[in-house]
């Protein structure tokens, strides 16, 4: 796996240079001792194998012989072969996903392992996480389209039905309030005499007042 910098200047030659190799910056992240873990290195793949050049430090080749398995997981590229017959793992991580994908393909078809795609490794936590807020979200914008349907009044900044009438007109008594309860199937949510009081908001005789939500406390007039 090591060699020498004048066999790998070479191999870079016989496997058509650099310039025409699939590159792809990387750090170790588990390898040979000679190499530190997290040690940034150019990755070339070349016609004659994968190289490896730590800029002023250990040189790494890898024939497409000796590579038994490849994979590519989360930003990892694995490979598992064999090295003077001991089954031996070399891990990159690779940033740049377009360069993971150019240089895990091929190695695949150098190395005839056939087409695998690469593997993506969600948390448990994140899975669950997601699914609700979409959920969430979902049963928010059924709410509210349900609200505009029965003529429900509700305020505009979060969507609440526990909103507050201040009265300017001293024939109507201070401070009426609807309280709205939890909106389940909202067929007559808050029945007859609630439906009632809500129809008054947008009566003539409250026309010049003032509503306020009292989940958020947004102000607004009618």
């Amino acid at each position: 796996m090591i060699v020498e910098k004048g066999e790998f200047k070479e191999l870079k030659q016989d496997g058509g240079g650099i310039f025409k190799a699939i590159h792809a910056s990387s750090t170790l992240e588990y390898g040979p001792n000679e190499v530190k873990t997290g040690t940034p290195i150019n990755l070339y793949i070349m016609t004659n194998g994968i190289l490896g050049d730590v800029i002023l430090g250990k040189k790494i080749y890898m024939s497409f012989e000796s590579v038994k398995e490849a994979t590519a997981i989360d930003g990892k590229l694995i490979l598992d072969f064999i090295e003077n017959g001991i089954d031996n793992q070399i891990v990159f991580r690779i940033k740049n996903s377009n360069e993971l994908n150019k240089v895990y393909n091929s190695i695949r078809q150098y190395c005839n392992l056939g087409y695998k795609e690469i593997e993506i490794n969600y948390p448990t936590e994140n899975i669950e996480s997601i699914i609700p807020q979409k959920s969430k979200r979902q049963e928010e914008k059924e709410r509210l389209k349900q609200l505009k349907k029965d003529h429900a009044p509700y305020c505009p900044k979060c969507h609440s039905i526990s909103i507050h009438y201040i009265e300017k007109r001293k024939r109507l008594s201070m401070g009426r309030t609807i309280v709205g309860g939890a909106v389940g199937s909202l067929v007559n949510p808050l029945g007859t005499a609630a439906g009632a009081m809500m129809g008054g908001l947008t009566s003539n005789k409250m026309k010049k007042g003032k509503v306020k939500c009292l989940n958020c406390g947004h102000t607004w007039k009618l």
